[in-house]
């Protein structure tokens, strides 16, 4: 829960040109609410997307489905999470709690696994009737 403080007014020099360009993203995207709230969750992603840089030292970037990034939007406008960094990593967590991730290279081993006896058995195969065809050509 979120302590009571008072907001502070701070001042922001910018070019007419970039007012122009938030004010036009803000009259497509109302979602991002007005000036202020935009520039103070810009402010707070940046903060966090830099955070995560600094201390990972890496970036992952990834694309995912549209229906899925929609999800994940509707959570983080919802106020579950800040931003999308503090919700993929609460994702990971989790993943990795409940041996998610196990789980899944366990699958992929077991995928794995099957298409490697498929070929080599195909290998077999191919090298018997190449086998085959030489010992017929030397007939």
């Amino acid at each position: 829960m979120k302590s009571e403080s008072k907001d502070t007014k701070i001042t922001m020099r910018i070019s007419e040109e970039e007012l122009m360009e938030i004010d036009s993203f803000l009259n497509h995207n109302s979602k991002y609410g007005n000036r202020s709230e935009f520039l103070r969750n810009s402010a707070l992603e940046f903060i966090a997307n830099n955070r995560i840089k600094l201390t990972s030292g890496a970036q992952i970037c990834m694309d995912i489905a549209p229906a899925y990034e929609e999800i994940l939007n509707s959570i983080i406008e919802e106020g579950y999470f800040r931003n999308t960094n503090e919700l993929i990593s609460a994702i990971i967590a989790r993943a990795f709690d409940e041996n998610l991730v196990r789980d899944i290279i366990r699958v992929k081993k077991n995928s794995t696994r099957g298409i490697k006896g498929i070929m080599s058995s195909k290998q077999t195969r191919e090298g018997s009737s190449l086998q085959f065809n030489k010992s017929r050509g030397k007939e």
